[in-house]
């Protein structure tokens, strides 16, 4: 890797880390531009980078605002796709994941990050992993590009609405520039894959705590985006002001919020919950102190407790402590033996039930009554 590209990469790279990919990441200290994203099988290696850290927005949370002073810099297609592939070669990263500042207009951007993937996949014959950012207002030509080259593709929406939206990116536009472009990407993409037989993903990020937004409004564009848009995924990259930004001065955001949303985020995603189930206090937050699950347990006495043996897979799905890889396993026990005789038995096949006792039965009776404790 030549010296320059290094220096570069040592800006583009730490630049790249707002753009989420994953609820929990880390940062090779040695390699600048190498993230470690958790995934369903582990970790991966991802050379997460921006094209360029140059911006015309003014995004008043990012580092890499227009009013920034701040050193920028720019490396070209040919120079990122051999720097990733030398990275490839030497075993260093698993996929690439590219996004950019807007120097000069979207479609410019969306450009050279259409150029650089066209290089790893052409030129160097390149068949793994690769994630395009989106730029907000490019045109259908664009979004096609980016989905013949990628296996996944995102577009930031920053806030759930217009009115959140103007508060830290004042010069975007919420509907005709970037939900817009979300969704015409969403049906291209959906088209794509039905007629390619593909399994492109898409997904967007909310930056959590940087307005006065509430869970309520983000609940809401996220049950809007998973049940009408058929998103992939949503991630919540929680507020941390940047030193000399318009929002220095405004208190980040806690971790805890951001993972209670990631909670109630799974709920819907894969519980059957709706939006309304989601239990929300007089302002319109999620609690701190509960996760989301047990929170709407607590709020309906009336469906506990929950009979292990007779509920169907919704109910159970509703058992605080229970996942769906368990309801599965207690679904698969009862068709191969009958029922399930005790909790004792639940714990043998590998289930805590630790957080789950109080709100469920077995064969008509609760733990403390068959004296397992």
């Amino acid at each position: 890797m030549l010296d320059s590209v290094y220096k570069k990469l040592q800006i583009l790279g730490p630049s790249a880390k707002y753009d989420t990919c994953g609820p929990k990441e880390g940062i090779d200290q040695k390699i600048p531009g190498v993230y470690f994203a958790k995934t369903g099988n582990g970790y991966c290696r991802l050379f997460k980078v921006l094209q360029t850290n140059s911006c015309i927005k003014h995004c008043r949370y990012c580092v890499n605002q227009a009013c920034m002073n701040t050193p920028r810099v720019v490396l070209s297609p040919d120079d990122m796709a051999r720097t990733f592939m030398e990275l490839i070669g030497k075993r260093l990263v698993d996929g690439l994941f590219l996004s950019s500042g807007i120097l000069g207009n979207s479609q410019t951007a969306m450009s050279k990050i259409l150029e650089t993937a066209t290089i790893i996949r052409q030129r160097y014959h390149y068949h793994g992993y690769i994630h395009l950012k989106i730029m907000p207002g490019v045109t259908d030509i664009y979004l096609e590009e980016a989905l013949k080259l990628s296996n996944r593709v995102s577009l930031n929406l920053e806030a759930p609405n217009s009115e959140r939206l103007k508060e830290i990116s004042p010069d975007k536009n919420y509907e005709n520039e970037v939900l817009k472009t979300v969704i015409r990407l969403n049906t291209i993409r959906q088209k794509y894959n039905l007629k390619y037989k593909r399994n492109i993903s898409q997904t967007t990020q909310f930056v959590v705590g940087a307005t006065r937004d509430s869970d309520a409004e983000i609940l809401d564009t996220m049950q809007l985006l998973y049940r009408q848009l058929k998103l992939t995924r949503i991630f919540y990259s929680s507020f941390s002001p940047v030193s000399g930004s318009p929002l220095q001065d405004v208190t980040a955001s806690t971790t805890k919020r951001g993972h209670r949303l990631y909670q109630a985020d799974f709920l819907l995603r894969f519980y059957g919950f709706q939006k309304n189930d989601i239990v929300l206090g007089k302002n319109k937050m999620l609690s701190l102190q509960k996760d989301p699950k047990l929170a709407f347990a607590e709020s309906h006495p009336e469906l506990y407790p929950i009979e292990i043996n007779t509920s169907p897979r919704n109910n159970l799905l509703k058992i605080p402590g229970i996942g769906p890889d368990n309801v599965d396993k207690i679904i698969q026990r009862r068709i191969k033996y009958g029922k399930i005789n005790s909790h004792f038995e639940l714990k043998k096949m590998g289930i805590s039930i630790r957080r789950a006792s109080q709100f469920i039965t077995v064969n008509g009776k609760y733990e403390a009554q068959l004296n397992l404790f």
